[in-house]
């Protein structure tokens, strides 16, 4: 049975968020940016209503709960943007100070949209920002963390064989796997900056399309998602994931241990969490809970 793709968990939308503002990233010491010029949201349905006015996709709208002692209102796009309202200038400076550190530590980078009370985590940014009022805060990632090799450059088809060489990958971002039909082999997205994801390019396949950066496994640093709290995503077993048993904490999760090409071994799931047994000889591990923890 082949990996299912696509999954999002409700929640995993603010996991670059609200989950920084436990104390898991340290924020910069430098002075963080001020907050961003421009216009101020009442509501969070003000501020989506402004993200899809300025261009932003939006056919499906989910409201992510969050503690009141977070002091935010989050929504999703698609679950592909992330829309969040804070209660204020302070609280506005806090999260983004944090999104910057998390994003230089993930190695990528990263951009987003900010004003006086709120954030927008979604693609194109720049294009956002003129009609919704706010700044734009581009982060790169720290040199002595970056892959020793170039990402692959994003909003491009690669060819297989001549551009792209088969075999692992991972990747932060999209990517979908054509075949000489153009047909769709397999996709995923992992566009939170605590998360990842795996694509295993076949020497069959035509094209790759790219939006994000992918880096061949074998030189990709090690990415911890107990570590960085990630909530879904493909992980490398053993590079990554240290083998043994892992409790998925949540609601409606699933877990699935995957081979070289990212069928599915086994899959479990579970309405109010579940445990899963990585073994040694398995390539990778697919999630998607509130938290994964070792048991």
């Amino acid at each position: 049975m082949k990996r299912r793709t696509g999954l999002v968990a409700l929640g995993l939308v603010v996991a670059g968020l609200a989950a920084c503002s436990g104390g898991q990233i340290v924020p910069s010491p430098e002075p963080a940016s001020s907050p961003g010029v421009g216009t101020t949201y009442e509501t969070l349905d003000d501020l989506r209503d402004a993200f899809v006015a300025a261009g932003g996709a939006c056919e499906h709208w989910t409201l992510v709960p969050v503690p009141p002692a977070e002091g935010m209102d989050v929504g999703s796009c698609d679950d592909d943007a992330a829309l969040v309202l804070l209660r204020g200038p302070d609280e506005t400076r806090l999260h983004v100070s944090e999104l910057k550190e998390g994003s230089e530590m993930s190695g990528f980078g990263g951009e987003f949209l900010f004003g006086p009370n709120w954030i927008v985590n979604a693609r194109e940014c720049a294009g956002l920002a003129p009609a919704m009022g706010g700044t734009v805060a581009t982060y790169s990632p720290h040199e002595d963390i970056r892959s020793p090799v170039s990402p692959i450059t994003t909003s491009r088809s690669w060819r297989v064989g001549s551009d792209l060489a088969p075999g692992p990958y991972v990747v932060h971002g999209f990517y979908a796997r054509r075949d000489a039909a153009g047909d769709v082999i397999d996709s995923d997205s992992a566009w939170m900056w605590n998360e990842r994801t795996l694509m295993v390019v076949s020497p069959s396949d035509s094209l790759v399309e790219l939006d994000g950066v992918a880096v061949p496994a074998a030189l990709s640093p090690a990415f911890d998602p107990v570590a960085n709290l990630s909530r879904r995503g493909t992980y490398r077993v053993g590079r990554d994931v240290v083998p043994g048993r892992y409790r998925l904490v949540g609601w409606y999760v699933m877990g699935q241990r995957l081979d070289a090409t990212l069928e599915t071994i086994e899959e479990v799931s579970g309405e109010f969490g579940a445990t899963v047994t990585i073994e040694p000889t398995d390539f990778a591990v697919m999630f998607q809970a509130a938290s994964i923890e070792p048991l």
